[in-house]
Order: C-alpha cells, then structure tokens, then sequence
C-alpha cells in the first residue's frame, strides 16, 4: 500500500470542513493547493506552519496558505476542526494577497475563534445548500483578511511547476531520487529547484523526500504485516540504518515506540 501524499484531495479539489479527536501525534505533514484552516477546540497542539512552530490551544487556529508546509501533532490529548478551502473558492481572496503571506500564520483572538466556528457549524450543516456553504467561505475568507498581517512575500508565483514538482514527487519517493534528478526532469539546475522548491513550501527538497517516505512507511507499519526492514526499503530509504535515523530525528523515538502509541 503506497501513502498518498493529499493527491486525492488535490484531484477532488472541493470544500472540507471536518471533526478531529486526536490522543497521539499522527504524522500530518502536508503540502497542498487549498487553503487550511485548523482550530483547537480542547487541550492543546503543536502546530507547523510555514517554519514557524507554537503550541496552540483550546480558542487558537492556524491558516495554512496555498503551498505552505504544515505539520500538527498532539502531544497528548485535543480535539480540533478544520476547514480546507480549493483555490477555485478563494479566487479573489488569492489575488488579493497575491505576492504576500501571513507574517503570523497563527491567531488568538476568542471573538474571531467563534466566528470562523460559527462558519463551520454551518458548512458542515448537511441541509446547507452550495451557495451558503459557498458564502460562508467568502466570510471566513474575509475575516482572515482583515485580521492577518500580510507581509511581502519572496515566494515565487509559479504555481503550475510546483504542483507538477509535487506530483512527480508523490508519485516516485520509493525511486533513488535526489535533488540532481528532479532537476534533470524538469530541466533545471539543482540550485534553482532546491531554491524555488524551498521558496514555495518552506522545506528543502531532500527533507520532503524523507518525509514522504517516512508516512508510507508509517502506513505499512500500521498494517503489521511486514517487518520493519520490508517497510523502510519499500518505502524509498537505501538502507534499515538511514531509516532509523529519520525515523528518530522526526519523532524522537523508535518506529516500534512509535506504532505503539498509535495503537
């Protein structure tokens, strides 16, 4: 079984809006097209956005812009919701702060909690027709334009190469790929890929290559029906020791201590 990489939700490109119950830490790191807005509800998590890492609690939310990496854990215990917005929702919003980002991905604002929560009782309102659930993007959309700090960002606006960047890695991590020959296949030089890749999502390459592997072999664990030398070779690592070594630098415990607490 290969772990996808949020392919799905980029092909299915439609409005989300979920329930999380989350004891443990779950490996979520993402990238995608949408628009993410995650809130905690009860207890706390550590959330990753866009290199800026904080530990929110109940009342706190974070946004994820479009290509913007993200990473949420719980450390012990949390509930939390999230809205996930396609950019065919958020036209307007993305040429509004086109060339810009949020100087702090994070909010803690109580009376703009409630709101962005009322929304997303209503979206989730399984009698809700399309245009409100559709007006009530706009209002959250809104409210995080006039609530954020957008700065000048020096993030390229080539969005088309960095999707087609992503897919092409989804779809061959467990190959020996390298830096050298992703930028072979799509024609550049390694210091230009290495550099717009990191520009666009805030990780260099060679990280989100190790990441990829990591949640496939994450997965395969899951099933128990391998070892796990089987999971960490079909997953892209070279080697049991370089596993090993990822596994720890991620998640400051062994793949064993790991699956263990998911279970």
């Amino acid at each position: 079984m290969q772990a996808k990489f949020n392919i799905n939700r980029e092909k299915n490109n439609t409005l989300i809006a979920q329930s999380y119950k989350n004891d443990f830490c779950y490996f979520q790191f993402q990238f995608h097209s949408q628009i993410e807005i995650y809130a905690v509800t009860e207890g706390e998590m550590e959330m990753l956005v866009d290199g800026k890492r904080k530990n929110l609690k109940a009342g706190e939310f974070s946004v994820a812009l479009s290509y913007v990496g993200h990473d949420y854990k719980t450390p012990d215990h949390s509930r939390s919701f999230s809205i996930i917005i396609p950019p065919h929702l958020s036209e307007e919003f993305l040429n509004e702060i086109q060339g810009k980002k949020l100087k702090n991905p994070f909010f803690n604002n109580k009376e703009l909690f409630e709101k962005i929560k009322e929304c997303f009782i209503a979206i989730k309102d399984k009698s809700a027709s399309n245009i409100k659930r559709h007006g009530l993007v706009n209002v959250i959309l809104g409210l995080i334009y006039e609530n954020g700090n957008f700065i000048e960002a020096d993030k390229p606006s080539n969005n088309d190469l960095i999707t087609k960047i992503l897919f092409y890695l989804n779809e061959n991590y467990k190959t020996d790929i390298s830096p050298v020959s992703v930028a072979e296949y799509f024609g550049y030089s390694q210091s230009y890929i290495s550099r717009y890749f990191k520009s666009c999502c805030g990780v260099n390459l060679v990280k989100y290559i190790t990441m990829l592997r990591l949640k496939n072999a994450i997965t395969l664990l899951k099933e128990t029906k391998h070892d796990i030398t089987y999971c960490a070779l079909e997953s892209g690592f070279p080697s049991i020791r370089t596993f090993y070594r990822c596994f720890q630098n991620e998640f400051g415990c062994s793949p064993k201590v790991y699956i263990d607490k998911i279970k």
